[in-house]
This record gives C-alpha cells, structure tokens and sequence, in this order.
C-alpha cells in the first residue's frame, strides 16, 4: 500500500523524494523516481519479476524501503505527546494579546461574512454592542494582570465593525493609557465610518488600521455591500482619500489591507491590482471560510493554479536579488507568498505536527489573541467564537476546558494526521475543523493542504538549486524574523 506520508517531486534540474516523518528530502534519478509507486505498492519479489531487464532493481528497492519508506510516526506521535505534556506547566492566564469584540453588529452585508445567513454554526449579525459594564470588567483584568514594569500587551478591536461601538473602544483605550499598561492598538474595519474624529484618535493613539478592501472596485463590489445591497467601494475610497490628506505620515504607516478571495474572484485579481496601486499596501489574503467541500475546492483550485505558476515568474523577475536584500515592502505580493511557502519547507524538521495552531507548549495562551465576546465568554481567537468557549471575564481561563479541546485537537491529529506527506508543513490552525466542541475532518481543507505542500516543496528547491545551501540559509533566516518575528 502506499505510504501516504512519503511524495516525489521535480523540478526543471532534478527528481526528489519527500518523506513527512524523517523530514528528509532526498535526490533521486529518473528512472528510481518514475519507479517510486510500484517501489511503494508491490514486494521485492514482485518488482524484479515487473522488471527483469532492469540492473540493480533489488538494490534500488532495498534503499527505497531503508531510506525513503522509513516510518517514524510513533516517534512523530511522542513528540505530540512531549509537546501536549508542556502545557502542564504552561502560564495560560496571562496573554499577549486580547482581542476585543465590542459589537456583533455591522453595516454590511458581505455575501461570504461568516457571521451571514450562510454559516449556521457561527454566531448572527446583530445589534448587541459591548456595554460599558463589560468594559469596565476588562478595564479591571488588565490593570490586575498586566501591572509589571516589563508587561506589554496588544490589544484588537473586533466586530462586527468595531466602530459602531466607538464610545467602548474609546473608554478601553483612554483607560489602559490612564492605568499606564503599556500596550498598542490595532483594528479591522472596513473603511466606512472613518470620520475626523475617528482618524483624530486613531493617530493619536498610534492605531495600526487593517481595512477590508477586495481588490479593484468591479470585484470589492460583487461582495462587500452595505445593509440595503448597495455598493461600497466609492465611499471606502473617498474616506481614505480624506484621511491620507489629512494624515499623509500616519496613513504611510499604519494603514494596511486586506482581501478576501472566493469565486468571484482569484489570487491573480487581487495581486495584480495591489502591484498596479501601491498604497494598497496588502498584509492579509484570505480564502472565504466555505462548509461545502465542493466550493471550498472551487476556491482552492484558482489558488492552485496561481501557485503552480508563479515558480517561473518567481525566478524570471531578478527575484535573486530582490529576495536576498530581504526588503518586504519591495516584493510584489505574489513574492511575499512564495516566501512563506519557502519557509513551511525550510522550517519543517522543527514542527512537531501541530500544524497552524497558535498555542504552544510552556507557553499558554501567551502567543494567542484571547478573545474576548460582547457577551463576556472567552475563547482561543475570534475564529472560535462559535465553539469552545474556555472561560468568562468573572473566572478568566478555565484551564481543565482547554486542555479538554487540546486533547481532542490531539486526538484528531493522531487519527487523521500521523501518516499525512503534509503534517510537518500543515498551516491549518484549530478553527477550519471545529465543530461542536470537537473537531471533523475536512477533505477539501485537507487535500488542499497536501497539494500546497508539494507545491512549496518544488519552490524552496529551486530556491536551493539557485542559490545555494547557505545562501537560502541566509534567505529563509531573514525572511523568518520579518513573517514571525523569530529566526
């Protein structure tokens, strides 16, 4: 049976194998790499009866089997274990980073929101706002935990459009300052209500803004539409052509975007519209969160495509030395993609199988926004809003809760996980797969993940070809600290 665990790979130059367990990619030659099924399906006997004309066929299938079959997953498997072990002694009440959700309302209606008539597990748009009881209760948490010299703490805005409660997200902010808590700001929004005297307390309190914005206005259109169905783009654009006056520095600096991609849309689209405008300076491509496989395939499909062709403009764009000056607001943004497929190969011998997932061990929830509802509940992220609730602002972090959804997360990792090629480059975090206070396997989010696996895995080899064993050290080091912060 074929080991699902192990893949094959080319690039223009040379023929690879890929084994998940080992981490370990091996060169091969043609004629061993066309071999590879049958080296993976049939018995020895077998092969040099297929093949009897072939010299060495016997040796060929013995360092198969020793050096690329080689099946590690109960190695792989304690290490989950070692990894899950940490969070015994793991600080879990003190994060940081909180996100705040100071409204369930907005006024769009954007076709693929997850909070839309679509998404029966999440929860609706409605007009309940944060109230300042609840404020005041945050107020007090943070002055009780964060009140060390050395404390710092970032703290998200979240809707809803978050700023239908601007006196909450006002009184918050003046009182962490007050307190003296150090701590800085973000916020997403999608444009539409940045009045003066919201862009006069966003650059006096040094917000960093994430606006919500499609593309070109044909596409931001056919998505992004207000109460009443109409469209938005034009009163987006008038307001950041108010605030850029108004502010030039501030919006150089602090203004970024974001784009959601689904099929109305695709990765060219957008990309090609963020190169033709560079203020459109784009932090953020999503996929649209989708419960049909069917769709989600759709949607993964025109991603694929894109990824599959960018390999050859990637290195037909003197990306040489535009990579190795490590400057990241000077790649296109089909660049910037490219790199962080390098680094899911370049990093992999350090991942122990978690995947995407944002806790780590000895650590808790301090890598983690803590989310915290309009309704007072807690949970991992604004993703996981629609199940596993962890705590309340009354009794903060419930720590036998969590460790009951690490556990399941654990679980389904070792039925689902364990023999899959893309376990150590998976970017796939808890809220894809959680249902119900548990956690379901998804073939389209899945067999998405395996494609771009190998799809990286023929990026960050024509990178080695290229450039070089410590060249692409260099390269992977750098570009490391500018994605994560770490090297």
């Amino acid at each position: 049976m074929k080991k699902n665990f192990v893949t094959k790979f080319a690039t223009d130059k040379n023929y690879y194998f890929f084994n998940a367990n080992s981490a370990e990619i091996l060169k091969t030659n043609k004629k061993i790499y066309d071999l590879f099924e049958d080296f993976c399906n049939l018995e020895k006997q077998e092969i040099v009866k297929k093949y009897p004309n072939e010299e060495s066929i016997a040796e060929a299938y013995d360092f198969i089997r020793q050096y690329i079959l080689t099946n590690e997953s109960n190695k792989m498997e304690k290490d989950m274990e070692h990894c899950f072990d940490g969070f015994k002694h793991a600080n879990l009440f003190k994060p940081k980073s909180i996100v705040i959700n100071v409204t369930d309302n907005c006024n769009f209606r954007c076709k693929y929101c997850i909070f839309g008539d679509e998404y029966s597990f999440t929860r609706s748009i409605n007009p309940k706002n944060m109230t300042h009881a609840t404020a005041d209760k945050i107020i007090g948490k943070m002055k009780e935990l964060y009140n060390e010299e050395q404390d710092y703490i970032v703290i998200g805005f979240y809707g809803g459009e978050p700023f239908l409660a601007f006196p909450i997200i006002k009184k918050i902010t003046e009182a962490v300052k007050n307190i003296g808590i150090k701590a800085s700001f973000n916020l997403t929004t999608n444009g539409s209500l940045l009045s003066k005297e919201i862009q006069d307390f966003c650059v006096e309190n040094n917000f960093s803004l994430l606006i919500s914005i499609d593309g070109s206005k044909e596409k931001h259109n056919q998505n992004r539409v207000d109460v009443h169905n109409n469209p938005t783009y034009d009163t987006i654009m008038s307001n950041l052509s108010v605030f850029k006056q108004n502010y030039p520095h501030y919006f150089a600096e602090k203004i970024r975007y974001a784009a959601t991609v689904d099929s109305l849309s695709n990765y060219y689209e957008i990309i090609n519209y963020a190169n033709n405008n560079p203020e459109y300076k784009l932090n953020v491509i999503t996929g649209k969160v989708v419960v049909n496989n069917e769709a989600y395939a759709k949607i993964e499909e025109e991603n694929s495509n894109f990824l599959k062709n960018t390999p050859s403009e990637f290195f037909n764009n003197n990306i040489k030395e535009k990579i190795l000056k490590i400057k990241f607001f000077s790649l296109e943004e089909y660049e910037k993609d490219v790199m962080k497929y390098v680094l899911r190969i370049h990093n992999r011998k350090i991942s122990p199988m978690l995947g995407g997932i944002c806790i780590r061990p000895n650590e808790g929830l301090k890598e983690t926004p803590l989310f915290i509802a309009t309704n007072e509940d807690l949970y991992i992220c604004e993703k996981m809003e629609h199940t596993f609730k962890i705590g309340n602002l009354d009794n903060w972090v419930n720590i036998d809760v969590l460790k009951n959804m690490l556990h399941k997360f654990f679980g389904y990792k070792k039925r689902e996980c364990v023999n899959c090629v893309a376990k150590r480059t998976c970017s796939i975090c808890f809220a894809p797969l959680a249902r119900d206070d548990d956690f379901q396997f998804s073939e389209a989010i899945c067999s998405s993940e395996v494609n771009n696996t190998l799809i990286a895995l023929k990026m960050y080899m024509m990178l080695l070809e290229e450039l070089g064993e410590d060249e692409l050290n260099k390269l992977c080091k750098g570009y490391n600290y500018i994605f994560y912060g770490d090297e």
